[in-house]
């Protein structure tokens, strides 16, 4: 059994159960991270295949490569409920710690100073990167 096939097959169960966003960002995630699985039997998947895809990653934050990692258990897991494969894999994938970036807000008198900065400039609005 293909990995393409049961990726597909994740992807027509939940789809009723998922939002619609959910549902386009998982088929991205698999469409565009999984070039190195799509061809494999999904039952000659081990761990290690994984760890060295996971090492190749590039671009993206932990939070991301967690959202990858997730949907992958979520592929294997079918196969599992299906028996095609004894265990899946990912029990041996340990998960990066995400740490959410630290937001150092304004206080009262930068909000007073940029709004009174953008009313003697005419600016009807204010742009926050």
């Amino acid at each position: 059994m293909s990995f393409q096939k049961y990726a597909s097959l994740y992807l027509q169960l939940n789809e009723d159960e998922w939002k619609p966003s959910y549902y386009d960002k998982n088929r991205r995630i698999i469409n565009k991270r999984f070039d190195d699985f799509q061809s494999m039997d999904i039952r000659d998947i081990k761990a290690s295949d994984i760890k060295l895809w996971y090492k190749k990653i590039d671009g993206v934050g932990n939070k991301s490569k967690r959202n990858y990692l997730s949907v992958l258990k979520g592929v294997l897991d079918i196969a599992l409920e299906d028996e095609i494969i004894e265990k899946n894999p990912m029990i041996h994938v340990k998960l990066p710690k995400y740490h959410r970036p630290r937001i150092n807000p304004f206080n009262a008198d930068q909000v007073k100073l940029i709004l009174e900065s953008a009313e003697s400039y005419n600016f009807n609005f204010v742009y926050f990167l």
